[in-house]
């Protein structure tokens, strides 16, 4: 990582692997600068196809090319807004990737022949880009944001919403939202565990296609560890 004055940092790395007598690179670069108003990064991974990582051995591929890119801006009093891209381009496993495979589980191309359960990862092409932005007027926040799949015509997705604090720790919530055409809207009430010896809550709820499930659960106090 290098710092280039008052612009931002730089940063590049790079990886090779030797599996069953192949060798294979991995490239990385990135760049990123952070500001009071202002904020833009970038970075890039290039695989070679004969790179491996531990992964990559157990049969799930390394992703060929992921492209990250993102921008930000503040507008004082109106707000901020942002814009990110993210791509990710992986080829399809060679053969099943066990998730349960008993002794004397065998593989014969992508075929297994013996019991177990087994997940074929399909090649994935991502390409998604997605523009938020939020405000704060007194002491209510609104937000929106929206995203579409360059890959999948039809993976786009709208969300907007707000949350009002009630007291000091505790806030409630909506918001409404559509994914692929399909509508969705949710509430929620939390209150948050500060110190040893508070304790929380979360309640949420939502309704839309495929959904219509509410769930409530208390927290733990802020002195447990659940494990």
């Amino acid at each position: 990582m290098v710092k280039v004055g008052n612009l931002g940092v730089v940063n590049a790395a790079a990886a090779a692997s030797a599996s069953f007598g192949r060798t294979g690179t991995q490239l990385s670069v990135g760049a990123q600068r952070v500001g009071r108003i202002f904020s833009v990064g970038a970075s890039a991974i290039i695989a070679g196809r004969n790179f491996r990582d531990i992964a990559a051995m157990n049969g799930d591929p390394v992703p060929r090319l992921q492209l990250n890119a993102n921008a930000g801006l503040s507008l004082g009093r109106f707000g901020s807004v942002g814009i990110a891209y993210t791509s990710v381009d992986r080829d399809a496993a060679p053969a099943p990737i066990p998730i349960y495979a008993p002794p004397g589980s065998v593989f014969t191309g992508s075929t297994s022949l013996i019991g177990g359960v087994y997940y074929l990862q399909p090649a994935e092409h991502t390409h998604i880009a997605s523009a938020s932005y939020s405000v704060q007027i007194r002491d209510v926040s609104l937000y929106a944001t929206g995203y579409h799949d360059f890959a999948n015509s039809h993976a786009s997705g709208v969300l907007v919403g707000m949350t009002i604090p009630i007291g000091a720790r505790s806030s409630v919530g909506a918001g409404l939202g559509s994914t692929s055409g399909n509508g969705s809207a949710q509430v929620q009430a939390m209150q948050s565990p500060v110190s040893i010896g508070d304790w929380g809550y979360q309640a949420y709820g939502s309704t839309g296609l495929g959904a219509g499930l509410g769930r409530c659960r208390p927290d733990w106090p802020a002195d447990h560890d659940a494990g």
